[in-house]
């Protein structure tokens, strides 16, 4: 009994010590390790995405009247295979509409997006929260290190809200960015049904 008990504490430091080594990373299955891209394994296919935003853009937009704050939000493939992407953007709401209205500036006028498909023309659609991003060139798919185009470039104060609202409202915009990889046989919406699961 006392020897199970010495290679069990033998066993637990081997174990931590090993873990110590790997720098406390244990590998996944399905992602690669140090070890099997040194035996010339091939890598694992990954869906990854990163959210952008300029670096300016830090904190809540402070918002009053008519004015807009320039904002910008864009998604770059940061993974090793062409994927689907879409964004969930949650944007505040009072008397159950939305704050902030999502646009771009041309010169110093703000115009509001419809999020509707353009024939020919990369864009972004809109279905609820979902920002679902489009390319016709592409088939919709984003490559590795490449990167959308913005989803938007400013926003601004609901009009519709207009006295409603205090002067000036803070408003946060939480934003998540999601990718899929495509797979042979099935559509792009079969896919993000599969993934919701």
């Amino acid at each position: 009994m006392r020897h199970r008990k010495g290679y069990l504490v033998l066993g637990l430091f081997l174990l931590l010590a090993g873990w110590v080594v790997l720098g406390g990373k244990f590998f996944s299955p399905g992602k690669s390790s140090p070890s099997a891209k040194q035996s010339g394994k091939p890598e694992a296919i990954e869906a990854q995405v990163e959210l952008c935003r300029e670096a300016q853009e830090e904190g809540a937009p402070t918002l009053s009247g008519e004015t807009a704050a320039k904002r910008k939000l864009w998604v770059e493939n940061t993974g090793n295979a062409p994927c689907y992407v879409r964004v969930r953007l949650k944007l505040p709401k009072a008397e159950k509409k939305e704050i902030l209205e999502l646009g771009k500036l041309m010169g110093e006028e703000f115009v509001a997006l419809d999020f509707r498909e353009k024939e020919g023309e990369p864009c972004w659609v809109r279905d609820g929260e979902y920002f679902y991003y489009r390319d016709p060139e592409t088939e919709n798919l984003l490559f590795p290190g490449e990167a959308t185009l913005p989803i938007y470039d400013a926003v601004r104060q609901n009009q519709s809200l207009r006295g409603k609202l205090s002067s000036k409202v803070d408003c946060e915009l939480i934003a998540w960015a999601q990718a899929v990889l495509p797979q042979e046989g099935k559509s792009e919406l079969e896919i993000w049904t599969l993934f919701e699961r």
